[in-house]
């Protein structure tokens, strides 16, 4: 895995892990996190997975992905149980495989790791050049979700998707913010 610091924030294989301040910026990812925020258990802060309803995020439903978390340490291995619309139109279905078995390891597995060992969310950014669409971008908060015990036994991710052109003007308009293509409200 490639690490390195670009533009202020830290660049791994082709993303850029930013700040919780940075995506609260998005409508989408402010309410997600908020969300995650208000249903964080009073005893280690991370939600139980069971307190999480989809009924409350039916809005990002296309955009949300949970894995569930393979392994008792790192390194951590996670399995895709869910995957939204978009994000299986944008990518492909990977429902059921391993993160490893997808093109997303390179990425993605170490930030998953690092949500599941700090407990806490993070942030990454990039383009899906990977799956062919360079003029695709992506911002993906990752958040950690407990099981009754208060252990980390899955992730939820929330994934918007912009096209480049968009992203470019909204970050020359709006300071940094990303387009998305799921509804406002």
């Amino acid at each position: 895995m490639s690490v390195s610091r670009q533009d202020g924030g830290l660049q791994i294989s082709g993303q850029r892990v930013i700040s919780l301040e940075q995506a609260a910026q998005s409508d989408g990812c402010a309410r997600i996190l908020e969300y995650w925020r208000s249903h964080a258990s009073s005893v280690d802060g991370v939600p139980r997975r069971k307190d999480i309803d989809p009924v409350d995020l039916a809005d990002f439903l296309p955009y949300l992905g949970i894995l569930d978390v393979i392994g008792e340490c790192e390194p951590y291995e996670f399995r895709i149980r869910l995957q939204g619309t978009a994000l299986v139109e944008a990518i492909g279905e990977f429902t059921g495989s391993t993160i490893s078995q997808t093109p997303l390891a390179a990425r993605s597995l170490g930030h998953f790791q690092d949500v599941v060992r700090l407990r806490e969310p993070i942030c990454a950014e990039g383009d899906l050049w990977f799956f062919g669409k360079d003029h695709v971008c992506y911002r993906e908060l990752c958040l950690p979700l407990a099981n009754g015990n208060g252990e980390v036994d899955k992730v939820m991710l929330f994934v918007e998707l912009c096209g480049l052109q968009d992203a470019r003007a909204s970050d020359d308009a709006a300071g940094g913010r990303l387009s998305p293509l799921y509804p406002r409200q």
